[in-house]
């Protein structure tokens, strides 16, 4: 998978998982200080899974663009095997969204 299948299957799974709860970072801006900022990020409030999931795709992609792609296919890994516990995509849905990025069709092509 080339880099941009890889920042376009990402940001897939972060459109899909929760648009509006983190937006996808823009070039510069940082996450919120600390671990957990309560105050941005409320880590005991709706959709935890959702916001982290979604900020992990957004580093992930910084990942890739800063050429640390073995960790961003970890993070990858993560990212889908959470989806699937949390009922999002089944495991055929994933493994097509990697054959389909990696053929440059997007993610949910066929669906």
């Amino acid at each position: 998978m080339t880099d941009e299948q890889m920042i376009a299957l990402l940001s897939y799974y972060h459109d899909s998982i929760c648009a509006d709860c983190y937006p996808p970072l823009t070039s510069g801006e940082k996450f919120p200080t600390g671990a957990f900022n309560t105050s941005s990020f409320d880590i005991e409030g709706p959709f935890v899974i959702d916001k982290h999931l979604a900020w992990m795709c957004s580093e992930s992609i910084k990942f890739v663009q800063k050429g640390e792609i073995e960790k961003a296919h970890r993070w990858l890994g993560f990212i889908q095997g959470v989806l699937w516990k949390e009922g999002a995509f089944t495991l055929n849905d994933l493994r097509e969204h990697v054959i389909n990025a990696s053929k440059d069709r997007h993610p949910d092509y066929a669906r």
